[in-house]
C-alpha cells in the first residue's frame, strides 16, 4: 500500500512539474476579499463611545454644599430596549479628585441600588470649595434584553458634581 501511495505522489508531482515547464500554471482559486463585519456593541474596545446607545450616565442635577459631606446619586440608565443586568457582578472604581474627598473609591453590586430601569451609584463626597468637579470612574457592568447581554468591562465613566458655597445651598 505504501508503494502505491508513493508512486501516486510521484506521478502527481511529475504532472505539476510538466505543466509548469510547458508554461501552464496550475489553477489557483481567485482570492476572495473578506466581507466587512459590523462590530457588535459588546465587541468595541474598552472605553469606546461606540457603546453610547447601550446606556447613558446621569449626574446629580442639584448642587451640594462645600465643606459638608453629601451623598450624591449617580446613575447608569440602560438604552432603548435594554435593562440593567441585576445578576452581573457590577463594580465601579472612582479615581481620586483634587479638592474632593470620596467616601469610597470602589463600589460593588451590593453597594449599588439596582433595578431593571436604573443603576444608582450612591457616593459620599465632600468638596473643599465651590465649583464643578468631574468624577472619572471605570465600570464593569452589563445591560441586557431578551436576545443578548452586553458586558461592558473597563468602561470609562464620567460624572459631574456641582458644588456651591454652603450659604448658597438650597
Amino acid at each position: 500500500m505504501m508503494r502505491i501511495s508513493l508512486a501516486m505522489s510521484a506521478a502527481a508531482l511529475t504532472l505539476v512539474g510538466s505543466a509548469s515547464l510547458m508554461g501552464c500554471e496550475p489553477k489557483q482559486a481567485a482570492p476572495v476579499a473578506p466581507e466587512p463585519m459590523a462590530a457588535a456593541p459588546s465587541e468595541a474596545p474598552p472605553g469606546s463611545r461606540a457603546r453610547a446607545t447601550n446606556y447613558r450616565l446621569e449626574s446629580p442635577s442639584e448642587p451640594i454644599a462645600a465643606g459638608a459631606a453629601s451623598r450624591v446619586d449617580l446613575g447608569v440608565v440602560p438604552g432603548a430596549n435594554l435593562k440593567i443586568n441585576l445578576e452581573y457582578p457590577w463594580k465601579i472604581t472612582f479615581e481620586e479628585v483634587e479638592g474632593l474627598s470620596l467616601g469610597t473609591t470602589v463600589l460593588n453590586r451590593e453597594a449599588l441600588q439596582l433595578t431593571e430601569a436604573r443603576a444608582t451609584i450612591p457616593l459620599e463626597v465632600t468638596a473643599e470649595e465651590a465649583g464643578d468637579y468631574t468624577l472619572n470612574a471605570v465600570g464593569n457592568f452589563s445591560v441586557c434584553n431578551d436576545d443578548r447581554c452586553d458586558i461592558l468591562r473597563d468602561e470609562a465613566l464620567q460624572f459631574t458634581v456641582k458644588v456651591q458655597q454652603a450659604d448658597q445651598a438650597s
